[in-house]
């Protein structure tokens, strides 16, 4: 009787089902973990619970008739049952840059359709970490957390703002705000032209720089004056505007971006490597 009562507490763990409650895990040979890797289980799969081993890290499974140790942080009692939920919406999109369509609940199964960052999903049914989905003619199983609810939002366009061309009377710097003691972002040499988004409180010019916007005082500025077509030649339409595109700004050589335009245009970024222009 006494070696039945004995026997009874490893015979009720050799019974029971446990499962991979960590997305990834190793059965190893030995209860630690520089041991050989017998197998790799994935989340849900099942296994036999045998035996908590003395440290109270490892534990001896069985898995597929194979004995092996598996970290006891890395899985969970009883058999895995999946967080079924109801769909809140038919249609999703695809919020991660790319996913794809698999003819079953797995990453190794076969591929269906390639999707990409916005494309359109119809979800057929409940869901779980995957979900039945449609679009066009095809029909397969995509990883949730790869869709996101509703339709992909709208980019607003940025609203083009029209300019001012001035250019610089003498040296004058450009502050982070329309104040004289903020902190000066950088000089605009004599005759250089900047391009003047507007007028802030009468006095600063507001300018576009390569992060955000600067401020130089109106006073060292001067109005560049419109092209007359009273002048002659082909360069001016009937509205004595210019019929060619003029030079909003230029990409440097080194990654950056000058908005003031001139002969020392990217004279801090290596050169211009190209020159951002407006329509006449």
């Amino acid at each position: 009787m006494l070696l039945v009562l004995l026997a009874f507490p490893a015979w009720l763990h050799a019974q029971e089902t446990y499962h991979v409650s960590a997305l990834n895990a190793s059965v190893h040979s030995l209860p630690n973990a520089t041991s050989a890797v017998q197998s790799q289980l994935k989340k849900g799969d099942e296994l036999k619970y045998l035996k908590l081993m003395e440290s109270g890290d490892w534990v001896k499974v069985q898995v597929k008739g194979k004995i092996g140790y598996i970290a006891v942080n890395s899985i969970s009692a009883g058999p895995y049952e999946q967080d079924v939920k109801q769909a809140t919406s038919t249609k999703y999109h695809v919020s991660v840059f790319q996913s794809a369509i698999y003819g079953s609940k797995k990453f190794s199964g076969n591929k269906i359709k390639t999707l990409s960052q916005n494309d359109i999903v119809v979800v057929l049914g409940d869901v779980d970490e995957w979900g039945k989905v449609k679009i066009n003619s095809s029909i397969g199983y995509v990883y949730m957390a790869h869709l996101t609810e509703g339709m992909p939002k709208k980019e607003k366009k940025e609203k083009e703002v029209s300019t001012e061309t001035y250019t610089a009377k003498y040296q004058v710097k450009v502050h982070s705000k329309p104040t004289k003691n903020s902190p000066v972002s950088k000089t605009v040499d004599k005759e250089d032209f900047v391009e003047v988004l507007e007028v802030v409180n009468g006095s600063w010019a507001k300018i576009r720089m390569g992060k955000g916007y600067g401020y130089i005082e109106m006073l060292g500025l001067e109005k560049q004056k419109a092209a007359s077509s009273s002048s002659g030649g082909g360069n001016v339409n009937s509205q004595g505007k210019s019929k060619y595109p003029k030079k909003f700004g230029a990409f440097c050589r080194d990654g950056s971006t000058d908005f003031v335009v001139g002969p020392k245009t990217c004279k801090r970024g290596n050169g211009v490597k190209m020159w951002i222009y407006k329509e006449p």
